[in-house]
């Protein structure tokens, strides 16, 4: 039985140099806006959402190995890129934008939330609070076989003091409290080749892959990167920055934040959350995306690529044009290559039995040959004849 498949190839107009991918995460001097409301889109769907990021197999060995991990890489998406990709060409056939070694971060994290081992410091752990609210976020390096261990848990309501202690109830599991969720995180840093749709800049596909390497990135510098998207506690209801009154961006974010963790404490939402944290920290701290937004020499809508970068995020890009092609499945190309080989050789050996019997005499007639009758007298034991036609 035959199979193939409707495979897609992409054809590139011309490449030039761009830049754009995630840049290296730096907590201190990157992105220094507090949190605004387009954050809360960020933190609750980052890794979810098929502009910035798109599912991949995992980097980590021990990944590989465990069910409840998930391996993301997190692209940042078209519209960082500079000059921006919409606008590039005209050509309404050139539907796909195409890039060559393109630096992102892959994430890939294993759901301890009911791993009763785990346990924190004060200093791996900060509060965030918004009126009533509170949350802790801990990060510390792992002794789970990843990089870091990630968690967030839910003070217990009206129960926090004046020194920030989140009040705990042991009578829930997981990190002995009220409500708890954590989990490995692996972060790799790595260049990919991609295609993504200019209209819609879904990313398509990841065509190739360079190697991975894992990052050793300080615990305190997520903390450090929280502190100017949250509201940090302070003994005055977290009044310590004007963005963190009642209905400001991060005051509705740390909210927002406390109301996801308490409803979806039996989901995947949870975990997930807590991981588009840490990638939304990875997303909005590094100079490709600061640049973008801050600097007046390189609006978001530039033509020219984006200065003053490191070489990494300078690379090819280039709109594409699709063509389809059928492409027949592997065991498809072995079965029709067995078969082929097969008749060649039963051919092969007809060819050479037949160079053993005796070829009939022609006529004057060459094209009554092909009537020929030849009749053989077999010997006397066995009666019977051979007719022999032969063209």
């Amino acid at each position: 039985m035959s199979s193939a498949n409707t495979e897609t190839a992409y054809r590139p107009a011309g490449w030039s140099t761009v830049s754009g991918g995630v840049g290296i995460f730096n907590s201190s001097e990157a992105f220094q806006i507090p949190g605004d409301f387009t954050t809360n889109s960020y933190i609750f769907n980052i890794l979810q959402d098929t502009t910035m990021a798109i599912r991949t197999e995992p980097a980590g060995e021990q990944c590989r190995s465990e069910k409840t991990c998930r391996s993301v890489l997190l692209v940042g998406g078209l519209k960082w890129i500079a000059p921006w990709p919409y606008t590039w060409l005209s050509d309404p056939e050139l539907t796909v934008y195409l890039t060559q070694n393109m630096p992102v971060y892959q994430l890939e994290g294993r759901n301890t939330t009911f791993d009763r081992t785990i346990s924190w410091n004060n200093d791996q752990c900060r509060v965030y609070q918004a009126s009533e609210s509170a949350i802790q976020i801990c990060a510390k390096e792992s002794n789970q076989g990843g990089s870091l261990v990630a968690g967030i848990r839910v003070c217990d309501p009206g129960q926090l003091d004046d020194e920030g202690d989140c009040t705990l109830n042991p009578d829930w599991p997981g990190w002995n409290s009220f409500i708890a969720i954590s989990s490995t995180l692996d972060i790799y840093r790595r260049t990919v080749n991609i295609a993504a749709d200019r209209q819609t800049s879904t990313i398509l596909d990841v065509t190739d892959k360079g190697e991975p390497t894992l990052q050793n990135i300080p615990p305190g510098d997520f903390l450090d990167a929280f502190d100017n998207l949250l509201c940090p506690f302070s003994p005055q209801n977290s009044t310590i920055s004007r963005y963190c009154a009642i209905g400001q961006a991060r005051s509705d974010l740390t909210l927002n934040l406390y109301a996801l963790i308490t409803e979806a404490l039996e989901s995947s939402t949870a975990v997930d959350t807590l991981r588009n944290l840490f990638a939304t920290a990875l997303f909005l701290y590094n100079p490709v995306f600061s640049g973008a937004v801050l600097s007046r020499r390189n609006p978001i809508f530039s033509r020219t690529a984006q200065e003053g970068l490191a070489d990494e995020n300078y690379f090819p890009g280039s709109a594409a044009r699709t063509s389809t092609y059928i492409a027949p499945a592997f065991w498809t190309v072995i079965a029709f290559t067995a078969s082929a080989a097969f008749l060649i050789c039963a051919s092969l050996a007809a060819t050479v039995a037949s160079l053993g019997f005796r070829h009939p005499r022609p006529t004057a007639f060459g094209t009554l040959d092909i009537f020929q009758v030849e009749l053989v007298q077999l010997n006397q034991a066995a009666f019977a004849a051979n007719l022999t036609c032969t063209i």
